[in-house]
């Protein structure tokens, strides 16, 4: 009880009790002074330090070190971050066990008027030390970032303290989002989703906020004992028909379905040499063994979900993904892309096998949520459906160029003849007879159900 009120007065005054992060084989004590650090700690640490940090030289590492330590003084992080809370927990069928699932990420875009903008960069210029790359804002130290106009989508200045990365952009337009807000995995399996958006709101008090839309959101499940092998291309059914595997000396290490960027877009991967090779995340070790891991192979299941799919499914704001059930969300990436098993009959038609109907009951019961088609888009595969079969039909008359009245004039005569009549209607009944009719207030209809 005392440790969630301490937790709760970290959460609002954005100052923490003397928590720090361990890091295997260093023992950091708070000072003020960055150049001290790098002094008292040059004989001591050595290779290892600079290792841990991915430095260059011992100051560097050390200057790491501490940055690192006051972020995890600010967010009030004691130790490493150990619990999933933003997802089901302990589910086992068979060989399959769910050691891990959440949220990994999650990407805001933030619209602050003119004069905010403004403010902002002004306090950022003021605070900013040129030497070491450091700025101080938000009531700590974050670290300047060389940010890619081509990869960071026209945003020109970053800062990242270790758990948030935020992109701004140089000038103010009112046409796009002047922030980019990014939330780390580390932050997100410390905290809950809703302490997390406390962090972020606290950011932006005194400003002027215009807007705080979801730009992305991953969700994942960690199952161990799925092998990837198993997961066979020709037996898979996705909405994507792009699709990529991933090999090292032989073996899979991860398959992609869908196109990065799109509105789905699914990895499978080998997490346990994605965290020694890559990311680093040891933490999640910790979080695995609570859930029933043993030490065998974990293999992650994870879908990128961008701004066009909420947006299909009326959740925009932050506040909308409070509301929404994930089991569903989950639900519905795990209809968006199948594996089906082996057999004769047509691959739709075969059944799931059973390790994807473990992963999709990962996140608890849920039901597949019905994505709203976009009006325009419809209209437009109408249009060019009709102006496709006006075409034909006016060049199956071979032997005169026709006028568009006299090619609906011979429509109409084809309808009238009782055989058409009956196959429309046949095939009418086949594809619609069995479904639920719904009714559009907006005179268009959704010809293609997802």
């Amino acid at each position: 009880m005392e440790s969630n009120k301490n937790k709760e007065n970290r959460l609002e005054s954005g100052l923490s009790l003397g928590g720090r992060r361990s890091v295997p084989g260093i023992l950091w004590s708070a000072t003020s002074s960055i150049s001290n650090t790098a002094l008292k700690c040059r004989h001591k640490f050595g290779a290892e330090v600079k290792d841990s940090f991915e430095a260059d030289s011992l100051e560097d590492a050390s200057n790491a070190a501490l940055f690192r330590h006051e972020a995890d003084e600010y967010y009030g992080i004691d130790e490493a971050p150990d619990c999933s809370n933003t997802g089901a927990q302990s589910r086992k069928r068979g060989k399959y066990t769910v050691v891990s699932s959440g949220i990994d990420s999650l990407y805001l875009t933030i619209q602050l008027s003119e004069n905010s903008h403004g403010d902002l960069f002004a306090s950022i210029s003021e605070n900013t030390d040129s030497k070491l790359g450091i700025v101080d804002i938000w009531n700590h130290k974050w670290r300047l970032m060389q940010v890619s106009v081509k990869e960071s989508g026209g945003y020109r200045l970053g800062l990242d303290d270790g758990y948030i990365r935020v992109l701004l952009a140089e000038k103010w337009n009112e046409n796009m989002p002047c922030i980019k807000l990014g939330i780390s995995s580390d932050l997100l399996h410390t905290y809950s989703l809703e302490e997390c958006w406390h962090i972020v709101k606290r950011m932006f008090q005194g400003f002027s906020v215009v807007s705080i839309l979801i730009n992305r959101v991953d969700l994942y499940v960690d199952v161990a004992g799925l092998s990837l092998e198993k997961m066979k291309r020709e037996n898979r059914v996705c909405y994507s028909a792009k699709y990529a595997m991933y090999e090292e000396g032989g073996n899979i290490t991860g398959h992609s379905y869908g196109a990065r960027g799109g509105d789905i877009f699914c990895r499978i991967y080998d997490k346990l040499k994605e965290i020694n090779d890559i990311s680093h995340k040891a933490w999640m070790y910790e979080i695995w063994s609570k859930n029933g891991w043993n030490g065998e192979k974990v293999t992650r299941v994870e879908f990128e979900l961008r701004r066009g799919f909420f947006r299909d499914i009326e959740c925009s704001s932050i506040d909308d993904l409070f509301l929404l059930n994930l089991s569903d969300v989950w639900v519905t990436c795990t209809k968006w892309l199948t594996f089906r098993v082996d057999g004769k009959s047509r691959l739709k038609d075969r059944e799931v096998t059973e390790y994807w109907k473990f992963v999709a009951d990962s996140w608890g019961e849920g039901v597949k949520l019905k994505r709203k088609r976009r009006s325009g888009d419809i209209r437009e595969r109408i249009k060019n459906a009709d102006r496709r079969l006006l075409a034909a039909v006016a060049d199956s008359s071979g032997y005169r160029q026709e006028s568009i009245r006299e090619t609906f004039e011979r429509i109409l005569g084809y309808m009238r003849m009782p055989s058409i009549r009956r196959a429309f209607y046949n095939r009418q009944w086949r594809r619609w007879g069995e479904r639920e009719v719904i009714e559009s207030t907006n005179k268009h209809y959704q010809l293609i159900p997802f």
